[in-house]
Formats: C-alpha cells, structure tokens, sequence
C-alpha cells in the first residue's frame, strides 16, 4: 500500500468529495428537513444561501416535494456512500 502522497489522484479526489460530503450535511440535508432558508434561518450555512436563491433558485425558497426528495437522497444516501469512499481512498 502506497502513502497517499504518493497517489495525487486519490488526494485530490479525497478533497473534492469532502467538499462534497461537507456540502451534503451542511446545506442538502438541512434543507431537506425542513430548516427554512430564509435570510433569519436557524442553521447559519442555509442563511448564507438566501440570496443566491431569491436570485437564481427561486424553489429553493418554497421546495416542491421532489427538490425535497432530491435533498434528502443527497443527505442520507450519497454523503454517507462518500464518507465510506473517502476512508477506502485514504486506505489504499
């Protein structure tokens, strides 16, 4: 087994799917949830998004039921699949 710094490829897919996995939790699942994004949010992270959504992603502001589902497979299923994949790219 090589160290990772011996793999970039792996050590920059490592970094772009933690991205992904922060992303996945912070923003996706909390909106799934129900945690309003809305400039008096609860949840800082979904306060940030605010304008970008009344600008670009108007469904944002009221999610249709598959916006919700999209998020929530996002939340509970695919950050978690990127968690396992993050610790087999750091293995080896």
């Amino acid at each position: 087994m090589l160290p990772l710094r011996a793999r970039p490829l792996d050590a920059a897919l490592i970094a772009f799917f933690a991205v992904s996995v922060l992303y996945g939790f912070a923003f996706s699942l909390a909106e799934a949830l129900g945690v309003p994004l809305a400039p008096d949010s609860p949840w800082p992270p979904l306060r940030s998004l605010h304008a970008w959504a009344v600008a670009q992603e108007p469904g944002h502001l009221d999610p249709r039921p598959t916006l919700i589902a999209s998020l929530l497979f996002d939340g509970f299923v695919q950050s978690p699949f990127l968690v396992v994949l993050l610790y087999a790219l750091a293995r080896g």
